[in-house]
């Protein structure tokens, strides 16, 4: 089975800017479509919505409240 990552997006913050896992918009095990929204990221109050990169099974990385950075890990879609 091949799987993709979901990955906090480049350019949406600095190195010195705190990311938060601000909501997950789909629950996990449930299947998604590429470019549905999966979750939302805070920065400065302002929120970005982050795309399912490929369908499948949403397995979540990370929590609501989890502090992340450019680049690491907030879940994985698993081909169905």
């Amino acid at each position: 089975m091949s799987s993709t990552e979901i990955r906090v997006p480049d350019g949406i913050a600095d190195e010195e800017t705190e990311i938060v896992v601000a909501n997950w918009l789909v629950d996990e095990g449930d299947h998604v479509d590429a470019d549905d929204v999966v979750c939302e990221l805070m920065v400065t109050k302002v929120t970005f919505e982050v795309p399912a990169p490929a369908s499948g099974v949403l397995q979540q990385r990370a929590s609501v409240e989890d502090i992340v950075a450019v680049g690491d890990l907030l879940g994985v879609i698993v081909a169905e």
